[in-house]
């Protein structure tokens, strides 16, 4: 594989398109010049002023919500909470109920077999017994708890720690998941347990999946046993919220990042909690929000949604706060690029095995009468999975480039291939316009020989795809597609809306714009939102809230030149990998509504708390060498 890309890399086409994109050539020519002396212009002519402090690149939040008189009334009430914060976590922590649960995950972690033994037994036992007597047993039933049972029997003999089991393999070495050594503390360890509460525990097990549909019974246990594990871990939290964003309703994704959030707040010592860059202006977009939502033409329904939004605020400062270690943040964004590989081939399936017509909504029949089905594995829309995978494209590309051995650089190749492969499937051109940029950043920043490489792909793509694709590439701004021309109407519709609610906006959510859309729409075009990201943040939530977003997106941004300049290759990789996903995204919101699934929503809020993490972790190494250097 190495010999491969060295052997591309070298090769004189490649060369060729380098030297044309190199410094010494675009350097010194009259365009570059033009745009130098631009910036250097509005350096002299901003300076000093608030315009001026937005667009510098160096940190002024921090001094400047210290320096804030209201902020230092919040920071004394605040650390007046910190005694009443201490004697609610000495009482969760003293309790009988977080100090069975606290054994419980030792005894798992030192012998995990025999644990899972002594609980599920007793729990297909009575399940099986329940319902032999009330409703009974049919053979393939026996059958399966037969099985069932030997394999739990023989499990309760074999004793080996959770660090034996995953030793060696992708997943310790990948992850660190465990973030244990061989010589660690559960190596060995001689936990003493009680079998008989573990028997009674899976007995009740029993008793709640017989009386409790499955699914029932699974909402029930399944938080019943996150909640002692992220407390006690709460990182595993955010590894868990990347993995399950794409998988599971949204509901449940809030009440996990509400949980993560407020055990951040429980746990976090004194001087733990740092303030994240853009802090002052996601703060402003949330007071927008909150302002849109009570005075919203539907405030009932806006108030809900703003909930949700709440949650984005929560997402952000989460993973800002647990991905400042470097550990954190690789583990999390691996388990979301495997999540995204499990959508993906599902995806793949939907393609090939789910014949379902494609929604008429989704694809003009005339232009394209070959599309049969536009796949959206769990996200219910092909355009909310394609703006989902865009942003897991260039974690992958950084996980391939960061790699030390050929092996992982192969499976994530691999990884890469099954997402993009689902992209393609997905035939939303918004959201190959998005990659398309993600993919150009990452080039640029990493290494203009990729970028080489990606033009002479593109140049030679047509040969290789489908016409269909081809097809689908060449309409795009095409006006005789129904959904262009649709949306050009939905657009100018828009700005008709945003020209009367400017000031506070209509109000957060789908129905305040349906709402008052149908007194704007245009020769009776139907439309559930704007099919523009920033037309519909503006129309919700007012001009301040479209000003304070692109605030602080310019500011999360911005900390790439700080993270590239420390010069942590691993971790500027990593950077520009988000930043490239978030820029992907943003693009493509030029042609859709980009968080109409709060999922999506939710995912650029957790990018944008590893973008800021990455930046302070660069703050920090470079405030180090400014000491060391004094």
């Amino acid at each position: 594989m190495e010999a491969l890309i060295r052997w591309i890399a070298e090769s004189l086409v490649i060369k060729s398109i380098g030297f044309l994109f190199s410094r010494e050539v675009w350097g010194s020519s009259v365009l570059y010049r033009i745009l130098e002396k631009i910036a250097d212009t509005s350096k002299v002519l901003f300076r000093g002023s608030f315009i001026g402090i937005l667009m510098q690149s160096e940190p002024w939040e921090k001094n400047a919500l210290s320096s804030s008189r209201f902020c230092k009334v919040l920071f004394y009430r605040t650390n007046s909470l910190a005694a009443f914060k201490g004697i609610i976590r000495d009482a969760v922590e003293n309790s009988y109920c977080y100090g069975f649960l606290a054994k419980i995950c030792l005894d798992f972690t030192a012998r995990p077999f025999k644990i899972l033994s002594l609980v599920f037994l007793p729990a297909i036992f009575t399940y099986a017994a329940l319902k032999g007597l009330f409703s009974g047993l049919s053979f393939g039933e026996f059958t399966a708890f037969v099985i069932a049972a030997g394999v739990l029997i023989t499990s309760y003999f074999i004793n080996l720690n959770l660090y034996e089991i995953f030793k060696g393999s992708f997943i310790l070495k990948a992850a660190c998941l465990l973030h244990v050594r061989q010589n660690s503390v559960f190596s060995g360890v001689d936990v003493k347990y009680s079998g008989l509460l573990y028997l009674l525990l899976g007995a009740s097990l029993g008793v709640l999946r017989f009386y409790l549909p499955f699914k029932a019974a699974v909402k029930l246990i399944i938080p019943a046993m996150l909640l002692p594990l992220i407390y006690i871990k709460p990182h595993f939290g955010i590894y868990i919220m990347a993995f399950i964003l794409p998988l599971v309703d949204t509901i449940y994704s809030v009440l996990l990042v509400g949980l993560i959030f407020a055990v951040m707040l429980l746990k976090a010592g004194k001087g733990e909690f740092e303030v994240p860059n853009g802090t002052v202006p996601a703060a402003l977009f949330f007071a927008s929000a909150a302002i849109a939502a009570i005075f919203s033409v539907a405030r009932f329904e806006s108030l809900k949604v703003l909930l949700i939004y709440a949650a984005y605020f929560m997402t952000f400062l989460a993973f800002y706060h647990f991905c400042r270690k470097e550990k954190v943040m690789k583990t999390a964004l691996l388990f979301q690029a495997i999540s995204t590989v499990g959508i993906s081939l599902y995806g793949i399936y939907q393609y090939f095995y789910v014949k379902k017509p494609t929604a008429i909504a989704w694809v003009d029949t005339r232009l394209f009468p070959e599309i049969t089905m536009r796949v959206y594995a769990t996200l219910e829309n092909p355009n909310v999975l394609a703006e989902y995978l865009v942003f897991v494209v260039p974690v992958v590309l950084a996980f391939i480039w960061t790699s030390d051995k050929v092996e992982r650089k192969l499976t994530f190749c691999g990884m890469l291939g099954i997402i993009l492969t689902c992209l393609v499937m997905t035939l939303s051109r918004g959201g190959w316009l998005g990659l398309a940029v993600a993919v150009l950043i990452f080039a640029l920043a990493v290494d203009r020989r990729l970028f080489a490489a990606l033009m002479l792909i593109a140049a030679l793509s047509p040969v290789f795809l489908p016409t269909v694709i081809i097809n689908r590439i060449a309409s795009i701004g095409s006006l005789e597609d129904s959904s262009n021309a649709y949306r050009v109407t939905i657009w100018v519709a828009t700005l008709r809306m945003l020209k009367d609610y400017w000031l506070t906006g209509l109000g957060l959510g789908l129905q305040a714009f349906s709402k008052v859309y149908r007194d704007y729409m245009i020769a009776g075009t139907p439309a559930l939102h704007s099919h523009n990201f920033y037309l519909q943040l503006g129309l919700e939530m007012g001009i301040l809230g479209l000003v304070s977003f692109i605030w602080f997106v310019w500011a999360e941004l911005k900390g790439i030149n700080r993270i590239m300049r420390v010069g942590n290759t691993e971790k500027a990789v990593f950077a520009v990998a988000v930043a490239g996903a978030i820029s992907g995204h943003l693009f493509h919101g030029l042609f859709d509504h980009v968080w109409f699934s709060p999922r999506i929503g939710m995912t650029f809020w957790e990018m944008a708390g590893i973008l800021a993490a990455l930046t302070a972790s660069a703050e920090a190494k470079e405030l180090q060498g400014e000491i060391g250097r004094s």
